[in-house]
């Protein structure tokens, strides 16, 4: 039985009871079978991402959110960051997964206290660490990802929620931030830090974001996408990331591509401003002459690019932005991933 001495929080006990039953759930998560790994539900407590597996540099800012409300899944919490640093007013993340929460918050404390450099150091596991930051020095391996040392540098400006749960996870892990960061805990995508986030390009990105933050309203909401309807708010964009490849998937999915399409256009529209968009869907390797997650036949016999054709998203689409592909290698053969926009004006 885990107790806190009154003086530590200003939680009240159902505030408490909250954050432990998240920890507790997370732990669960952590120690769940094996064969779950081979086959992943999303939950309320599922893996955190470090960093976005999106390219946003990509197309964030060609959407015009600057003074604008926007909604968007909270993630790893990049999302949040880039829009801050393109000017949003408001934005609300959601998620189904409460421990995005947990980790957006860890990174807007960590930004507010860290100098650029220490700040990636920390999320990064990169085993060079140019290929996270476009500098001049060069770590083999990265020894002090999620350092506890470096965590004690911000966690007083973290919420008490918030504290009280990394300060349990850190506690389960013996205070080895390389052995909590190598759990399922996390999901790293290290290499991708920089090139992926206009507010990672340069330091200077990082200090106009860290300037921003305190003046934007964030808020967040768990809740899955076919909850979103629900809200009472309006929005002139909605980014919905890449959970359509999930929610319509032969593994997980819960809905077929054409109610997908019903969703968006009978019920989600209707949280838009006038002339506002939704991002619908980010496609992996839009175009791809490797066809990465095809059959070993389909790889066998590709010899020239192949589209991906999304009938249902082309339909529902009325505009398109390609950018470069996650992978690196992809990227040398300019490789492009897909962005899908809706706009309700457009249909």
């Amino acid at each position: 039985m885990i107790r806190w001495e009154e003086s530590d929080f200003m939680l009240n006990d159902e505030e408490k009871n909250q954050v432990l039953t998240d920890y507790q759930e997370t732990i669960k998560f952590l120690n769940r079978e094996y064969k779950s790994l081979m086959h992943p539900t999303f939950s309320h407590h599922s893996s955190m991402y470090t960093f976005t597996t999106e390219i946003l540099s990509g197309y964030i800012k060609k959407l015009g959110v600057k003074d604008k409300d926007v909604l968007t899944v909270t993630a790893s919490g990049d999302q949040i960051l880039n829009l801050v640093f393109h000017g949003a007013k408001k934005i609300d993340g959601f998620d189904l997964n409460t421990n995005a929460y947990y980790m957006t918050q860890l990174k807007i404390a960590a930004l507010k206290s860290l100098p650029y450099e220490e700040f990636i150091n920390y999320f990064s596991a990169c085993k060079s660490f140019e290929d996270a930051v476009f500098v001049e020095k060069k770590v083999e391996n990265n020894l002090n990802v999620f350092d506890y040392n470096v965590y004690q540098k911000f966690s007083d400006k973290l919420p008490e929620d918030v504290k009280l749960y990394w300060d349990l996870l850190y506690k389960e892990f013996n205070y080895d931030g390389s052995k909590l960061h190598d759990s399922v805990c996390i999901s790293s995508d290290s290499d991708t830090a920089v090139f992926a986030n206009d507010y990672l390009q340069n330091a200077t990105n990082y200090e106009i974001v860290k300037q921003k933050i305190d003046n934007v309203n964030i808020n967040y909401y768990v809740k899955d996408i076919l909850q979103l309807h629900t809200l009472s708010k309006k929005y002139d964009c909605i980014l919905l990331s890449n959970i359509y490849d999930y929610i319509v998937s032969d593994w997980y999915g819960v809905i077929s591509a054409e109610d997908f399409n019903s969703y968006v256009q009978n019920k989600l529209s209707n949280l838009l401003n006038e002339n506002g968009i939704i991002q619908l869907a980010y496609k992996y390797h839009y175009k791809t002459k490797n066809v990465a997650y095809g059959s070993t036949l389909k790889k066998l016999f590709a010899s020239k690019y192949k589209i991906d054709v999304n009938e249902s998203l082309n339909k529902l689409s009325y505009k398109k932005i390609l950018v470069p592909s996650l992978i690196k290698e992809y990227r040398k053969d300019k490789e492009m991933d897909c962005v899908y926009l809706y706009n309700s004006k457009k249909r």
